[in-house]
């Protein structure tokens, strides 16, 4: 490009990107569960059922999670207590 023409060109500022960030960094910490919570009326009523169908009594699932009833089962631990029935049930049937 001849010099007399480079004088009336703008030269362009570079744009700055930013990156781009995953969604779940953007959740708020709402999202953690309670450590206080207890599991709801309804999945009692499952952990029951399924405790009468593996033949696992409540007295062993309050012992091997420290607590006085079904009721008082922590949420974060109602997985835990599933897999320990369905355990419990696998070491009976054998």
């Amino acid at each position: 490009m001849p010099e007399e023409l480079r004088e009336n060109v703008v030269t362009e500022e570079k744009r700055e990107v930013k990156q781009p960030t995953a969604k779940s960094a953007k959740k708020p910490a709402e999202d953690t569960v309670d450590p206080n919570k207890k599991v709801t009326e309804g999945q009692q009523k499952i952990l029951l059922s399924t405790m009468d169908k593996s033949g696992v009594s409540a007295q062993a699932l309050c012992e091997h999670f420290k607590i006085a009833s079904v009721g008082e089962l922590p949420f974060k631990d109602l997985n835990n207590a599933l897999k320990f029935i369905s355990d419990n049930k696998a070491e009976e049937a054998a």
